[in-house]
């Protein structure tokens, strides 16, 4: 998996994350947790520097659905996305942005 496809991935996951959100922002949240998940699936995480593997690992800890339920079948990541406070969508947010530009600065 190249770097771009990761870099292109995590910008659409950026996009979903902006304003406004047409159909909720648990909606974009999860939509963005898709776009992320096929971003990161085929990286190899001890290639990525320090900084690299921290972003990673807080979009890890953010997605993780362990423990969850989904009684109305919206899915997972949209039960997660209900779940997070305002510093996590923070976490989120810069996670997303400064991984994105990490992949993007390498891929060229």
């Amino acid at each position: 998996m190249s770097y771009d496809y990761a870099a292109s991935k995590l910008s659409t996951a950026r996009r979903m994350l902006m304003l406004p959100h047409p159909h909720g922002e648990a909606d974009s949240i999860s939509h963005a947790f898709h776009e992320i998940s096929l971003g990161l699936k085929d990286i190899d995480r001890s290639a990525l520097d320090d900084s690299a593997r921290s972003w990673a690992a807080t979009l890890d800890e953010l997605m993780n659905t362990d423990g969850l339920s989904d009684p109305e079948s919206v899915g997972l990541w949209a039960v997660k996305a209900e779940t997070l406070d305002v510093g996590q969508l923070l976490d989120l947010a810069t996670a997303v942005d400064e991984l994105q530009h990490w992949f993007r600065t390498r891929s060229e």
